[in-house]
Formats: structure tokens, sequence, C-alpha cells
């Protein structure tokens, strides 16, 4: 017997298919296992919060950034529009923030947050968890490679998600 349950996520527009293979076991086992697997779908998506990228100022950093929910990483990208990797990484970021809906996705002007700060500096990505950076990286396109799952990669290897295949 192979049960399917869809569960639509009105609020993320998403929607997840979970999928179970009988093998004789008790009806009252999946009826108890897939009511706690539809609650914990519940939480996480209940959770799932951001899924776009926002633009700060300066003035919004500190609350946008160092004070977000401490439960969720925050990936700050510094970039200058005139450079072409970090209009790619603003791209790629656009493209990763709903596939990552608990990640919060910033970007800010790199002069605009720091003034004179160094162009050869940019694409510069932070990764911020509970209030603290605990990542840095200058350079970024160096460092990702030239695709989005090469950037997507990158993003997990500093801790900001899990890398997922799909």
């Amino acid at each position: 017997m192979f049960w399917i349950i869809k569960l639509w996520l009105k609020s993320k527009k998403t929607t997840l298919v979970l999928a179970f293979l009988s093998i004789d076991v008790d009806d009252d086992f999946y009826r108890e296992y897939m009511q706690r697997r539809m609650a914990e779908i519940k939480a996480l998506s209940s959770k799932a919060k951001y899924g776009k990228v926002y633009e700060i100022s300066r003035d919004e950093y500190v609350r946008e950034v160092t004070e977000a929910d401490p439960e969720s990483f925050v990936v700050l990208n510094m970039y200058q529009d005139y450079i072409e990797e970090s209009v790619l990484i603003n791209q790629w970021m656009a493209i990763l923030a709903p596939k990552y809906p608990l990640v919060k996705f910033v970007k800010i002007v790199a002069t605009k947050c720091v003034e004179k700060f160094p162009d050869e500096d940019v694409p510069c990505m932070v990764l911020y968890k509970a209030t603290k950076p605990v990542a840095s990286k200058s350079q970024v396109h160096k460092l990702c490679g030239k695709t989005l799952q090469s950037f997507e990669q990158f993003l997990a290897s500093l801790g900001a998600f899990t890398f997922n295949l799909t």
C-alpha cells in the first residue's frame, strides 16, 4: 500500500508531499506518525518568515542584521552595482531566498555600510547567527565558483543551511 499526503501551506504557497510505504504495520501507527509529522511540518512552516532578499541601509543594519531573530541565520552581501560579480551574487540570493525561507538574505551597498570600503573586497559576505558574525568572506566570487549551485554549496559550507539537491 502506498500513501501520499499533500499538505498545502497556503501562506507559503508550498506543496509538501510525503510518501509512506506500508510494510504490514498497524494503521494506528501510520495515523499517529502522520499526525506527528504534519504537526512538525506546520510548526516548521510557521517559522518560515523570510523568502526574499532585503535591501537595507546603514541605519537599518543593526535592527535587520545584528538584532535579527537569534534562531535564524542572516546572510549579508556587501555589494557594488558596478561590479559584475556583486550583481550576480545578488541574483543568486534572490533565487535561493524562497528556497531557504528560514534564512534572512540581506544586501547593502558596501560603501553605504562601511565608508571607503575597498572595491577589491566586493562582494563581501558576512554570516550572522544569534546576533554574532560567524563567518566573513571577501571576494566571494573567487571562493564560490561561477554557478548558482556552487554558491549554494558555499553558503552551506559556512553553515547558513543544509544543502538541498532539490
